[in-house]
């Protein structure tokens, strides 16, 4: 190169070097070579060898040359927002209606099982505390009826020292007291002659006795008080039903208006007798200071009564009209028309000295129509009384007012009426005959039922004392009509539930007690609506009411009780009871619930003796004809409840239609204990049965499946073989497994087979002994050669070295636990895992 060459390209540098540093736009770069070398390298090794970076470095560099910011753009494209990109994309895609039909269709199917599965959880779950509350209730309901049961309300919590026994059942039993037996006598007769037929005794006249025979003045007067009114001189109440359907005929026959008149004569016929007993033995207990007369009658009865009362009464001041034989003529006019005897009520009444007006016409009509006056007549007795008489200063005078007008219904008239019998037959004399009469005033006249209402609600049993005197309430309730109110009212009292049972036993056989449809109330009383008449009925669950008075003596006394349920064979039975259909009654579900409590089925059902005759029970004098089909529901109640022993003897004692169930139920109780020791209750007391069973069906004859009856004999000879086996008598039980021709103990050719075939045929009782069977037999074999080769041993001990016969009998003994081992792997029958294992090892340690 020339000189000239150099010294141009030194000042082209030296040019460029005045303009760089001339330049501020450019940085000055203060490096050597070798530095910017690295650099360059550095440079190139993250553009062209920096793998997946080396685009994105490339495409910033070619955007920046172009203008445009890489950094900037990324910042605006991702703050546009995707929701409206993405709905614009949307509705420019075509729609597969197809694909969207499935969807929905498919939504809907999901919702529809989703709500589905959410109702039925909640049906499930409301029936489950439905289910759990009903039993709850029914737990209450018998721990209630535990408890009204017993005669003492305290429980006795001490551990007794012996076990409980049943007695059996006698005619005056510890838990019956003597009102109660007395009772439980007369319900017996009544149901025998019943069950006879012919002439049934009086149910009335029965009870009567009771009361007579009782000793207590409170039993023989409630009789006497019930005979009134049930069954009185002239029509009884039943008398005026028509026929037809008993209840609902029997409810208008109550709230008829001659059921209402033929109730208020009963009731003011007994209160006038009643009353002239009271005067009678008032007036001879103080017959010194009284004059009788000559001729006994009811005026001189009369006079005799007032000289007494009047005289205690101390004064004779506001008597109006007169006396008649010194006597204050309305004073002697109430006490005959208390008595009952209108005729000398109107005598007196014409006898006044000071005569009385038109009132003795009154007393005629009165007398001559039998304590009747017209409507006419009573007008004009109200308008009378309303005007002078009401404030007259006779207190006698405005009662007999009042009891023949019958008005003034809110006047009490206590210093006339002093006690509850004499309000009672003043407001009964004040009931209308008709509710035509009360619709006329009735804010002045009263019908029966507001007679019944002012006394139960208006009074109640808080104003006449019920608790202290309970015959008081009782009379009032009985006495006005409320039959089913005095029932229940008496039977709280414990001492008073005999009466009140079989007053309600006398108002069902005489067709005057209303009762529920329901009879699965707790309570006795319950309150239902008419739908015809919208009247309110009080009905009585006589169900109930029988069921708590037995309860108390049940156990002890079953005999007694089966009689008090056998009143109730005519009431349908409406439980929830898997064993009862639609045609049962309420007798066969008592004798179900009884025998299940009490286990005394020989006093109730009789029992069979060695020649399979059944010697009759109770429950045969009672109802013969239906005593088997009884039998058989009781035992299939036993059944359901797991009561399968019990179940099993009444089958056999229900006949011979019912013996197939005894041997079915015996062959399954037998299975699981013949394989035990013997000495255990159950076990022997089932063997025990089966086999009395089995020895009078075999001297008898048995009717019924020779399957089942074959199986029964066979699981009997299966428990024999194990009692010997238990006892030590290997030999015997060897024989005897061998003899039931089970397991193959034979070396004969196609023994082996021949039992596979058998097999087959079996029932399955049988087969279910199988594993027991080839377990215990193969424990006799492994017995047996241990034996055999311990006598062996001795043999070569004593110096005896040939053994042949033990040897032939140890190889017989391997050959027929081989023969079982084979015959137990090939039965067509699955066995326990563990027995072929079993098997197999007490075959091993033979070999």
């Amino acid at each position: 190169m020339d000189t000239s060459e150099l010294e141009g390209l030194l000042q082209q540098a030296e040019q460029l070097t005045a303009s760089i540093s001339g330049n501020e736009d450019f940085p000055r770069l203060e490096k050597n070579l070798h530095q910017i070398l690295q650099n360059s390298n550095q440079l190139w090794s993250k553009t062209a060898g920096g793998g997946s970076a080396a685009p994105g470095v490339k495409a910033s560099v070619l955007m920046g040359s172009k203008g445009l910011d890489l950094p900037n753009l990324q910042q605006q494209l991702t703050s546009i927002s995707d929701s409206n990109v993405l709905q614009r994309v949307e509705t420019k895609e075509e729609v597969d209606l197809q694909s969207v039909l499935k969807s929905e269709r498919q939504t809907l199917i999901l919702s529809l099982i989703n709500e589905t599965n959410k109702r039925t959880l909640e049906d499930s779950q409301r029936r489950h505390w439905d289910s759990v509350l009903r039993q709850w209730d029914q737990e209450k309901q018998h721990v209630l009826t535990t408890l009204m049961g017993s005669q003492d309300l305290l429980v006795d919590l001490s551990v007794p020292t012996t076990a409980p026994t049943i007695a059996p059942s006698t005619a005056a039993s510890h838990n019956m007291t003597k009102l109660e037996v007395l009772y439980a006598r007369k319900v017996s007769l009544f149901n025998q002659k019943t069950v006879e037929g012919g002439l049934v005794p009086n149910l009335l006249d029965l009870f009567k006795e009771v009361g007579d025979l009782s000793g207590d003045s409170f039993s023989e007067e409630l009789w006497h008080m019930a005979a009134a009114m049930v069954q009185p001189e002239g029509a009884p109440l039943h008398s005026l039903a028509s026929g037809g359907d008993l209840q609902s005929d029997l409810l208008q026959c109550r709230h008829s208006d001659k059921a209402h008149n033929l109730i208020v004569k009963n009731s003011l016929r007994y209160l006038t007798q009643r009353f002239r007993r009271y005067m009678q033995s008032l007036v001879f207990e103080n017959i010194s200071d009284v004059s009788l007369g000559g001729v006994p009658s009811l005026l001189n009865l009369a006079k005799g009564y007032l000289g007494i009362t009047l005289k205690s009464t101390s004064s004779q001041s506001g008597c109006e009209d007169g006396l008649v034989e010194g006597y204050p003529v309305w004073a002697l006019l109430f006490v005959c028309l208390r008595a009952g005897d209108v005729g000398t009520a109107a005598e007196i009444a014409r006898r006044a000295p000071q005569g009385i007006g038109d009132f003795i016409s009154v007393m005629e009509e009165f007398s001559s129509s039998h304590g009747s006056l017209s409507h006419n007549t009573r007008v004009q007795l109200r308008l009378a009384y309303r005007r002078t008489v009401c404030r007259s200063t006779d207190p006698y005078k405005r009662a007999v007012y009042c009891v023949l007008a019958q008005c003034d219904v809110l006047e009490n008239h206590s210093s006339v009426c002093s006690k509850v019998e004499d309000y009672i037959w003043l407001k009964l004399s004040q009931v209308h005959q008709s509710s035509y009469d009360v619709d006329l005033a009735s804010t002045d006249c009263m019908s029966l039922p507001q007679l019944q209402g002012l006394l139960t609600k208006d009074y109640g049993e808080a104003h006449f004392q019920a608790q202290s005197q309970p015959f008081l309430y009782f009379q009032v309730l009985w006495l006005t009509g409320l039959f089913e109110d005095a029932v229940e009212f008496l039977s709280r009292n414990v001492h008073l539930r005999p009466h009140a049972v079989h007053l309600a036993l006398l108002l069902r056989e005489e067709r005057l007690l209303l009762q529920p449809e329901d009879t699965r109330s707790t309570q006795l009383l319950s309150l239902t609506v008419d739908e015809e008449s919208g009247v309110t009925v009080k009905q009585l669950n006589f169900v109930r009411l029988i069921t708590l008075y037995v309860k108390k003596f049940d156990k002890s006394d079953p005999g007694e009780a089966l009689q008090y349920f056998f009143l109730l064979r005519d009431q349908s039975f409406d439980g929830n009871c898997s064993n009862m259909n639609a045609t049962d009654d309420m007798f066969i579900y008592c004798v179900a619930e009884l025998v299940s409590e009490t286990r005394d089925f020989a006093l109730l059902f009789g029992s069979r003796d060695s020649n399979d005759i059944r010697h009759p029970g109770i429950l045969d004098k009672l109802d013969p004809a239906n005593t088997p089909r009884m039998i058989a529901k009781v035992a299939q109640d036993s059944e359901k409840r797991g009561l399968f022993e019990d179940a099993v003897y009444l089958y056999d004692l229900a006949g011979d239609k019912e013996k197939h169930r005894a041997i079915d139920l015996l062959n399954r109780l037998l299975v699981p204990v013949i394989p035990t020791v013997s000495g255990s209750g159950s076990r022997d007391r089932i063997v025990q049965m089966a086999t009395e069973i089995a020895e009078r069906y075999r001297r008898k004859g048995y009717v019924g499946s020779q399957a089942a009856v074959k199986t029964f004999y066979h699981l009997l000879d299966l428990a024999t073989f194990y009692d010997l086996y238990h006892q030590g008598l290997h030999d015997e039980a060897l024989d005897m497994i061998s003899k039931l021709q089970l397991v193959p103990l034979l070396q004969s050719p196609g023994h082996l087979e021949q039992l596979l075939d058998n097999f087959r045929g079996l029932s399955e009782e049988i087969k279910q002994c199988f594993p027991g069977i080839l377990i215990t037999t193969m424990k006799i074999l492994t017995h047996k050669y241990n034996q055999t080769v311990g006598r062996g041993n001795s043999s070569l001990m004593n110096g005896s070295f040939s053994n042949t016969a033990g040897d032939s009998s140890k190889h017989n003994l391997r050959a027929k636990a081989q023969q079982l081992t084979t015959f137990a792997g090939r039965i067509p029958y699955r066995l326990p895992g563990d027995v072929n294992t079993q098997l197999a090892q007490m075959e091993l340690l033979m070999n």
